[in-house]
């Protein structure tokens, strides 16, 4: 049994409030993603570390990688944490998930669990590919180097997701390109369910490259959901959805549920 009074950081309201939220969506994820109780205090004790400034992410967590905006970290064998910074655009991320679900397509977006950072902590600072100030422009080669001065910026978010299966790989270059005869003559979406064809105007509306993913979203969640879900995406302008941004859950049943793992396209 995790005794939160010994994790609270004296005189640091806002630092203790951190750990709270944090150790209450942990244990929320739990429900679903069983965590052992050694490892809950671990994960507990290791996160603490970081909210006293006594540690980085890095010291505490196996970093997997970083996109724009985020730096991904090994949290159990089954689950991740995503530190995102200030430039993020946090909140919308999570309002998307709310409208989705309104228009009941949430099942194909990564279970995601939000925890704000009040307190702010020089340690707790993420390298985003997207970030400007990490580059520096050099007046004598002409040229933008890594700048040796940028140090991150401010993580503000956590985000707790589970792990996923990565897609194939396999690109189809009809919905790259604005060509409805490419999309014809290579085997346009079709519903298995129903044989409905999906028409080349509404597959554009994905913005996708990975036309297998596609095609395994109509597969798995027929072509009713298909079309709901392909009017959100235009409608919420949701055109980042590359092979990073894209994946597979196991289900109950053993089948990949294909899913959205980063829907906030960029700005």
């Amino acid at each position: 049994m995790v005794n939160m009074n010994d994790y609270l950081i004296p005189n640091e309201t806002k630092r203790s409030d951190d750990i709270l939220n944090f150790t209450a969506a942990l244990h929320s994820v739990a429900q679903q993603y069983p965590i052992d109780s050694g490892a809950m205090e671990d994960i507990i004790s290791n996160f603490t570390e970081i909210m006293s400034d006594k540690a980085t992410m890095e010291d505490v967590f196996d970093r997997i990688g970083n996109g724009c905006y985020k730096e991904c970290f090994s949290l159990t064998n089954d689950l991740v944490i995503k530190f995102a910074s200030e430039c993020n655009r946090t909140t919308e991320e999570e309002r998307i998930l709310h409208l989705a679900e309104e228009a009941g397509i949430l099942p194909l977006f990564l279970p995601t669990w939000f925890i704000y950072l009040e307190s702010f902590h020089p340690e707790l600072c993420v390298l985003s590919d997207g970030a400007s100030g990490q580059l520096t422009y050099n007046s004598k080669y002409h040229t933008y180097v890594t700048n040796p001065d940028f140090c991150g910026d401010r993580a503000d978010a956590a985000l707790i997701q589970p792990r996923i299966w990565k897609t194939s790989g396999e690109c189809s270059s009809a919905l790259l390109e604005s060509n409805f005869h490419d999309y014809r003559r290579s085997s346009p979406l079709c519903c298995p369910h129903t044989g409905e064809v999906i028409e080349f105007d509404e597959a554009r509306q994905w913005s996708i490259s990975d036309k297998k993913w596609l095609q395994e979203v109509l597969n798995y969640y027929g072509a009713e959901f298909f079309h709901r879900a392909a009017k959100f995406m235009e409608d919420h302008s949701m055109y980042d959805l590359h092979q990073d941004n894209i994946g597979y859950l196991v289900d109950a049943d053993g089948k990949l549920r294909p899913v959205i793992l980063d829907w906030l396209s960029g700005e």
